[in-house]
């Protein structure tokens, strides 16, 4: 089958592990050919966001990628948030797909996904969110204005002409029926998930091995792996940096990712203690490297897609209890938090330890249920998949 991707109501950014990298990836895995369209938008400097040129190239997974502009007609400040684009309909024609995969839908020029279905019956159309209302519809203008008036009239048009629309947190299937009146029994949950060759390699001994003498983890000591954006946002990540510290058991906290300016004091404070290991910025490889080597993850902030990534690694995960966000547990891989302090974790920390072996038996069910595989091969079923789930 064809596949095209569009990337559209977002950046798309090469290299990383998120769901427009890794669907599009094992697709193509499964024998089809596939085509990505994107925006310009872009990490350029791997911190923040910006733009790039239009262009046309073959990424590290062997997929062309065509980033197009957006339309020379609108102000593009203004463009930015109503995401008019040039030459969607011209891809659409060159392609020639029977599968349309849109990754959110918060973009003008959905209409010219109608006005293809319209010639050309046959091709089906998919698409997904990742709105809900923690990281969209914030303020007044953007719940009122962008979302319920200008962003719902948009996808309303379209929604006849689309035949699944996936929420990719069970919150944001709440949030498509809620915010854009998309009908209940058109919307089923599509969970993110793991990578799964990075998985296999990374749970290799030799990787576990390698990691644990490279940062002097010796044997018995019980290691557990957090990383992502420090920031503000993200202080829970020192109470849980405390918590390693002060608990009685061997551990030792594996922390990776980039560093904000204004929690950098604090955090060096922190990893001057010997059980804080700061590895650094990780790619997308190094970050399953990291999680290969732990016995557990800890995640006392926001939801991120690394919970899913060390759920789809088989790893027993602690975690915030956050409504909306309890998909993570599986089998109760999980040992929820309800609310965040240094005592807390602490206890968290000792109870996933002292019963680590069956926390890791139900882990197993994480690694099959967040396979990227198994989620690639769910999205090409045109049945009602409800039940895969």
């Amino acid at each position: 089958m064809r596949i095209l991707h569009l990337c559209l109501a977002c950046f798309y950014i090469d290299g990383y592990a998120y769901q427009e990298n890794l669907l599009p990836k094992y697709h193509k895995k499964l024998g089809n050919e596939v085509v990505i369209i994107a925006s310009t938008q872009t990490y350029v400097d791997n911190v923040s966001l910006g733009y790039v040129e239009p262009s046309e190239y073959i990424n590290a997974d062997g997929i062309k990628v065509k980033r197009i502009s957006y339309s020379h007609n609108i102000p593009q400040k203004l463009n930015t948030k109503l995401r008019i684009y040039e030459q969607v309909k011209e891809s659409l024609e060159e392609f020639k797909p029977d599968i349309i995969f849109v990754h959110d839908i918060q973009f003008l020029s959905l209409k010219e996904l109608v006005y293809y279905k319209k010639r050309n019956p046959k091709v089906i159309i998919l698409a997904d969110c990742h709105a809900d209302y923690i990281n969209s519809a914030k303020t007044f203008l953007s719940k009122n204005i962008l979302h319920k008036w200008i962003y719902r009239r948009s996808i309303k048009k379209a929604e006849p002409y689309i035949e699944k629309f996936y929420g990719t947190l069970p919150c944001r299937c709440n949030f498509l029926k809620e915010m854009y009146g998309i009908p209940e029994s058109k919307i089923e949950y599509l969970p993110f998930g793991a990578d799964d060759e990075l998985t296999d390699k990374a749970l290799m001994p030799e990787n576990r091995n390698k990691i644990r003498k490279k940062y002097g983890i010796h044997e018995g000591e019980f290691v557990l792996v957090t990383g992502g954006k420090i920031n503000k946002q993200k202080m829970d990540i020192l109470l849980a940096m405390d918590a390693v510290c002060e608990c009685d058991i061997p551990a030792r906290l594996i922390v990776f990712g980039s560093i904000a300016d204004d929690v950098k004091d604090e955090f060096k404070r922190r990893i001057a203690k010997n059980k804080i290991i700061y590895a650094g910025w990780a790619d997308v490889r190094q970050s399953y490297d990291l999680m290969g080597a732990a016995d557990a993850a800890v995640f006392p902030c926001l939801h991120s897609t690394l919970w899913e990534q060390a759920a789809g690694m088989g790893l027993p995960c602690i975690i915030h209890h956050i409504e909306g966000y309890t998909h993570i547990n599986i089998n109760e891989n999980c040992f929820c938090i309800e609310t965040i302090t240094k005592e807390n974790i602490i206890h968290s920390i000792a109870h996933v330890y002292q019963n680590i072996l069956c926390y890791k038996k139900r882990a197993e069910e994480g690694k099959r249920y967040f396979s990227y595989k198994r989620i690639a091969e769910l999205t090409l079923k045109t049945e009602d998949t409800s039940g895969f789930l």
